[in-house]
């Protein structure tokens, strides 16, 4: 057995790569001086990337000129050795240590990250130790060290999701997503009145050690810092005279809701949300979950409970594809889902009922429409249809809307005595035209954003966008 010939995999992988380009480029062998490094015969050592097999000194076996080992080093970042140092004569040559036998790459909008595990000093900070490999497999665990200007999306750079105290970290591409939607709100804002406002994240992954020092057991962010899965975000407003009073944190929160829901969404998740005294919370969970310890709600609002209900409904608007970006609404309306289908051909048709003509006997019923019932019940009726016709006006109706008003109107304010005859059938014949004509999912008392459209209507849709 010969110590210095084994090496861990992704450093063979490197090394492999490296003499096959150095004997292309240069016309020279690659010569391992020192690789991997254990206790042999009273000899002792530090542990240190050698004792793992993830660093080597290496150099030419001939033509050691220091213009080769200039391009030998070179030749080393692009065979992918995470760490290169020229010495001189000889290359400091080490690799990151690797989870399995070969890359596992992960995707991000710009780039990709491979999953690491961290030395065996630092696995008590980031070991996920109520969980299986499978699942291990979804939160994978990334090195930091030296990437922090790493771009992973437009606005994302790796440094902003690090732990302080660690060099390791876990994000998730859903979490990359909906920061830079943020921030991309924030730039076309500047774009269009002059003023910069920057998306601060204050706090994303911590090790375990730091989350059960700063988060209780019982606290809704407890779970997800140390997978990956959450940031604790707030609006850098100093460039912005007055700012503080026109963006409070609600908007924030309410912009998070608007453009991180359907990220989450697509990503397989839920969404949480935390209003904080200077900031919000936001993670990808189970089951969507807003909470506000703050105390903090929009002047629109009398409470906070009406405010959290308000959220929720918009979080449910957001994610069913009802938010529409002025500045990209063919792309929105592309992903909708429409409440529900109209169908604005339609005409009802009376089914084949026994003859209401016969005579009257003395146990039939009489249709009329001035009960006492129906007299009583009229300007709750008229109430009613107002109401309903004041909402489903916010809807896109296909079928003319006279009619669509008339037979909404017949449903609600036909009045009678019988469940037979004329009357009885008029009404069936408005109530089943209105359900087909419009649709008949209406919008909860105290929400007063909505925004339902046809998606097969390109001159509509330019007009029918609503940022909340």
């Amino acid at each position: 057995r010969c110590a210095n010939r084994l090496v861990s995999a992704r450093l063979n992988t490197v090394l492999h790569q490296l003499q096959i380009t150095s004997e292309h480029y240069l016309g020279r062998s690659l010569k391992i001086t020192k690789a991997f490094d254990e206790p042999r015969n009273g000899y002792t050592v530090t542990p240190s990337l050698h004792t793992e097999g993830r660093a080597a000194y290496v150099t030419l076996s001939s033509g050691r000129y220091l213009s080769n080992i200039r391009t030998l080093a070179k030749l080393a970042i692009c065979s992918h050795a995470d760490y290169v140092r020229n010495d001189g004569y000889d290359l400091f040559i080490a690799v990151r240590k690797q989870a399995g036998e070969t890359e596992e790459l992960y995707d991000f909008p710009e780039t990709e990250l491979m999953r690491v595990l961290p030395p065996s000093s630092k696995i008590y900070q980031t070991e996920l130790v109520d969980f299986d490999e499978a699942t291990n497999l979804e939160y994978p665990l990334f090195d930091g060290s030296n990437q922090d200007d790493v771009i992973l999306d437009d606005y994302a750079t790796l440094g902003k999701f690090k732990s302080p105290s660690s060099r390791y970290l876990r994000v998730s591409p859903m979490l990359i997503k909906c920061y830079s939607a943020l921030q991309s709100y924030y730039v076309e804002w500047e774009n269009r009145t002059g003023h910069s406002i920057e998306v601060n994240v204050e706090r994303a992954f911590l090790t375990t050690e730091e989350r059960d020092i700063l988060i209780a057991v019982d606290d809704p962010r407890y779970l997800s810092p140390v997978l990956g899965l959450s940031m604790e975000l707030s609006l850098n407003l100093s460039l912005v005279s007055g700012a503080a009073g026109s963006y409070p944190l609600t908007s924030l929160a309410k912009l998070a809701i608007i453009k991180c829901g359907p990220v989450f969404q697509e990503g397989g998740m839920a969404m949480g949300l935390g209003i904080y005294s200077g900031m919000i919370y936001v993670d990808a969970r189970d089951t969507f979950r807003v909470w506000n310890p703050s105390g903090a709600y929009s002047n629109n609002y009398n409470s906070v409970t009406a405010y959290n209900n308000y959220i929720t409904s918009l979080y449910s608007a957001a994610t069913e594809h009802r938010m529409v970006d002025p500045d990209y609404p063919a792309q929105a309306c592309n992903k909708a889902d429409p409440p529900s289908l109209q169908s604005p051909s339609f005409s009802h048709t009376h089914a084949l009922y026994a003859d209401h003509s016969r005579s009257n006997g003395a146990n039939e019923c009489s249709p009329a429409y001035n009960t006492d019932y129906c007299v009583r019940s009229a300007t709750a009726r008229r109430a009613k249809f107002e109401y309903l016709w004041l909402e489903t006006q916010k809807m896109y109706i296909y079928h003319n809307k006279n009619e669509t008003m008339n037979a909404l109107d017949g449903c609600i304010g036909e009045c009678g005595t019988c469940m037979e005859g004329s009357i009885w059938l008029d009404k069936i014949e408005n109530c089943n035209n209105f359900i087909h004509w419009c649709p008949f999912k209406m919008i909860p008392d105290g929400v007063v954003n909505i925004n339902l459209f046809p998606r097969d209507n390109a001159a509509f849709r330019v007009h029918a966008c609503n940022q909340g």
